[in-house]
């Protein structure tokens, strides 16, 4: 039998168990004039840096797969990319949503970490921005325009992919 993780910190959602080592501590990183052109599009793309390791330790109720989702020391992130709501509520960056944007970060990244399920990505972000006092009207609108988003950019990235597919039959029927 598997042992439990150790977390400091438990959510019991309707469709996952979370658990987190700890609440994330990271680095806002600053653009200054005097940084390198390398620097300065590292800092633009990724402003925030986590300080310390954290893991992340997810139970889906609904297969019953157990994920381990680990952001590592000095990994880069973007916060909330989303930035056509970010003017009625409040500055992206702001602490309340980085928990939340870490972890959504990490699995939009890499969408085998949790089986690409879009939208529990989405409740874990909303759950985090909870648990670190998000009051919950904003909780909910990042959570929706957040998926609204992501069904956006798959449908692209669909319809791009599909797009490919078509190109390619047609080059090799011309070849014929």
């Amino acid at each position: 039998m598997a042992k439990e993780p150790k977390a400091k910190y438990f959510i019991n959602a309707p469709g996952f168990v979370l658990g987190i080592s700890d609440i994330p501590d990271v680095k806002i990183r600053i653009p200054i004039k005097f940084d390198s052109p390398e620097v300065l599009k590292d800092k633009k793309q990724f402003p925030i840096k986590l300080a310390e390791r954290v893991n992340y330790y997810l139970r889906d109720r609904k297969d019953g797969k157990f994920y381990k989702i680990t952001a590592y020391k000095n990994e880069g992130f973007d916060g909330a990319t989303i930035k056509f709501y970010s003017w009625l509520i409040g500055y992206p960056l702001q602490p309340e949503f980085l928990t939340g944007a870490i972890l959504h970060d990490k699995v939009c990244r890499d969408h085998s970490l949790i089986d690409n399920k879009r939208r529990l990505s989405s409740e874990l972000l909303y759950e985090l921005m909870l648990l670190t006092c998000t009051p919950k009207t904003k909780a909910l609108i990042i959570r929706e325009a957040v998926d609204i988003w992501q069904r956006l950019v798959y449908f692209w990235d669909f319809a791009k992919n599909l797009i490919q597919k078509m190109k390619r039959r047609i080059k090799t029927w011309m070849q014929k």
